[in-house]
């Protein structure tokens, strides 16, 4: 009993990182992953449900379906993911498994559901209109035009998380202290841009007036 309780300080002593790559190196070792489980799955359910929550999903979903394919993501491919993390940083730990749980939950309601954009259409309003399309009809092509502007851009999956944070009324601060490797700045320039791209992918759709060569609405 006196070695497994030593044997657990000592693991309760390991930076965040040297944890991480030792679960990596061996992802069948239950004290390792139970160590592991200790400190961050409280992390990871939190997480999902913020995520579930804002996405604002037009039924219910199961989060603990969501949360199991997060370890299953962690532990592919022997564990790659785990093996090659690389921050000493004491945060780095959480930034990557909450953008784990972003690219999972994105993934989800890809094949499962379908967005509510109520609020983006909102903030959109200014440059687009209707033209005849009901509000689930217009979800359908704001959906459609963020996976492609995603599709175009170099980081287009990460642009996008800060995008639906940015369109659901999150300040750039407090997304900085969720993906502690991007600036303000980064979040505000990916804001205009994507949301330049976005309404350009709208209107080549007709939807929302169009432009002339002087930059006037027609």
């Amino acid at each position: 009993m006196q070695s497994v309780n030593k044997e657990t300080d000592n693991l309760q002593c390991l930076s965040n990182k040297v944890l991480i790559n030792k679960l990596g190196e061996n992802p069948g070792n239950q004290v390792l992953y139970d160590e592991f489980y200790r400190r961050f799955h409280a992390y990871i359910c939190g997480t999902v449900l913020k995520i579930c929550n804002k996405a604002k999903l037009k039924r219910a979903t199961q989060p603990q379906d969501i949360i199991q394919e997060v370890y299953l993501r962690l532990f592919e491919k022997d564990a790659k993911v785990l093996r090659e993390f690389r921050s000493d940083n004491k945060y780095a730990a959480f930034t990557l498994l909450g953008m784990m749980c972003n690219q999972v939950v994105l993934q989800y309601i890809d094949k499962y559901f379908y967005l509510d954009f109520t609020a983006l259409r909102e903030k959109l309003l200014t440059s687009i209109e209707s033209n005849g399309y009901t509000p689930s009809e217009l979800n359908e092509e704001i959906y459609d035009c963020i996976k492609k502007v995603s599709a175009a851009r170099l980081r287009g999956e990460r642009d996008e998380i800060i995008f639906l944070l940015k369109a659901d009324g999150i300040r750039s601060s407090r997304i900085t202290r969720w993906l502690s490797d991007v600036s303000e700045s980064r979040i505000n320039n990916v804001w205009t841009e994507y949301r330049k791209m976005l309404i350009k992918c709208l209107r080549s759709k007709g939807i929302g007036p169009r432009q002339n060569k002087n930059g006037k609405k027609t």
